[in-house]
């Protein structure tokens, strides 16, 4: 019981930690200006169809402030700036031309280019850079084949196996695993599709990946070689249960090895990965209907 009610405690102290997603105050100072809006996050590219409009003459309302602008025609400094995150124009005390990497532009293209923002956008983006918000399930279908998320998203899907080890293990050993991750505790807080825009800016540059291998691999040590009590969670080859085992082995094979192993899409019993073909062949499920 009190193992049980350490691990408990220990997870909800990882999960305390993680803040998922931030949304703007409904209003914020800019200068001596007042502003009320409420900026949330955006996965909608916008594209600027007037990127040269010049208000020179005429009246406007700033999208941030609200406040008409009287722009005089004998300056040419004085033109609406176009906010790439909001897709809305803003005036000079609204927008100082500040540049920021936009998540749309990340799940649709994978475009990690600067883009300028209003200063609201620019507040927004900064709070939410170390937040888990970014949902990879977002992905457009044509980065589907890039190699760089194909081999972060199987990382990725071979730690959130390893969770289940991890958090069951001895809780005394709970501290010691928690710091193969640092500082990104989103990787064991979250559902696997959720990342932070640093860890895909990392990603992108070449960083990121490398750590999670790292991870990943210490994980494996661990559950594999060095501890006991998640060895024990081992499983054989399902097809030993009936004499189908091709390579007719009975060594201890674990979920999160997915280049040597395959669980049943039905039951999830887990197999070599040349031993199963699809359901009509699972031992388990076989006994299953037999029981029906």
């Amino acid at each position: 019981f009190n193992n049980s009610r350490m691990l408990e405690n220990t997870r909800s102290s990882i999960f305390s930690k993680i803040l998922f997603g931030q949304k703007a105050e409904p209003a914020s100072n800019i200068g001596n200006t007042i502003v009320d809006v409420r900026i949330d996050l955006d996965l909608q590219i916008h594209y600027n169809i007037h990127p040269h409009v010049d208000f020179r003459g005429a009246s406007f309302q700033c999208a941030g402030c609200s406040k008409s602008v009287h722009v005089p025609n004998q300056h040419n400094n004085h033109v609406a700036k176009y906010c790439e995150y909001t897709g809305k124009y803003f005036c000079a005390n609204c927008h100082y031309d500040e540049e920021r990497i936009l998540p749309a532009n990340v799940v649709k293209k994978w475009d990690f280019r600067r883009c300028k923002v209003c200063v609201l956008a620019r507040e927004f983006l900064d709070g939410i850079y170390d937040k888990p918000c970014i949902d990879l399930h977002m992905l457009s279908e044509s980065l589907s084949t890039n190699s760089t998320i194909q081999k972060l998203l199987s990382l990725r899907h071979q730690l959130s196996i390893q969770k289940e080890f991890i958090f069951t293990c001895r809780a005394s050993n709970i501290p010691k695993l928690m710091s193969f991750v640092g500082t990104d505790l989103f990787l064991l807080a979250t559902e696997e599709n959720l990342y932070t825009m640093m860890s895909l800016e990392l990603t992108h540059n070449g960083e990121f990946i490398p750590k999670l291998k790292e991870i990943v691999t210490k994980y494996t040590e661990h559950i594999t070689t060095e501890c006991e009590i998640c060895q024990a969670k081992a499983s054989v080859c399902e097809g030993l249960t009936n004499g189908s085992c091709l390579l007719k082995k009975e060594d201890f094979i674990f979920p999160f090895q997915l280049e040597t192993t395959k669980s049943c899409s039905v039951c999830k019993a887990l197999f070599h990965k040349a031993c199963y073909h699809d359901p009509s062949n699972c031992p388990r499920c076989q006994r299953r209907a037999e029981k029906l």
